[in-house]
């Protein structure tokens, strides 16, 4: 009797053993291979919708304290107009619809013309630089405050301080500065209209008014919090470079 002609006749005479292990290991083996196919699924999802949200932005340079906005032109002209580098003011605030509902920790974005070409077109006016006190907000703020286009909404941020008022030495005065708004567009959630720097799967709430209306809502005038780049080959070394220079 050879090696084979055994191992047949045990496997037959303990099948009733072997039969459970065997169903054991295609089941867990299943589970498993299930587990690594969500998994991969569930991170090239999440990979997507981080780039979605950022369109072309490569990196970003966030500031607790303001900056003149020209320095982004400067960065730019230090590496021979080889990147671009787009100012913009990213604050958290509270906004009011047109009927009286609020909408809390919602990104306050300012923005430019320059902003909008770092994404794919979403908007009939999103691609245009805004008028004075002329707003775009995602799909979700809007349903949350129940505004459309026409529509007057109030904005609050806190004022830009050194030192926040809760410290021994911070400021006692009135921090939120309110701030009317005529709503020009509803961007779809998509794309710029997702736009965050927060690693969540959450839709956004976005409100993007224009730079300088924002900067002096702040009491920053001239003045941004955030360097959003394309093609900057070394960010860390042209920021330290300028901020030598005296900003």
């Amino acid at each position: 009797m050879n090696e084979r002609w055994l191992l047949v006749r045990n496997l037959g005479y303990h099948f009733r053993t072997n039969l459970p292990v065997l169903l054991g290991c295609i089941v867990c083996s299943s589970v498993l291979t299930g587990a690594l196919l969500v998994g991969d699924s569930m991170r090239g999802s999440l990979r997507a919708m981080t780039l979605e949200r950022l369109g072309a932005i490569e990196s970003v340079s966030v500031s607790s304290q303001f900056f003149p906005s020209d320095l982004a032109v400067r960065m730019e002209r230090a590496v021979e107009g080889k990147a671009t580098v787009v100012p913009a003011v990213l604050v958290k605030g509270t906004v009011t619809g047109p009927d009286g509902r609020h909408a809390y920790k919602v990104n306050l974005i300012g923005t430019t013309s320059e902003f909008w070409k770092l994404f794919p077109p979403v908007g009939s006016t999103a691609q245009q630089e805004f008028q004075h006190r002329h707003v775009a907000l995602n799909a979700s703020l809007a349903e949350r405050l129940g505004a459309t286009s026409g529509q007057t909404i109030q904005a609050f941020v806190e004022r830009a301080s050194a030192l926040p008022r809760e410290a021994v030495l911070g400021e006692r005065r009135e921090t939120q500065r309110p701030l009317s708004l005529k709503v020009d567009d509803v961007i779809p959630d998509r794309h710029v209209g997702r736009f965050s720097l927060e690693a969540t799967q959450q839709t956004p709430l976005d409100l993007f008014v224009p730079l300088d209306d924002l900067a002096r809502m702040l009491e920053q005038p001239g003045r941004a919090n955030a360097l959003l780049a394309v093609g900057l080959p070394t960010p860390p070394r042209v920021f330290k470079l300028e901020a030598r220079r005296g900003l």
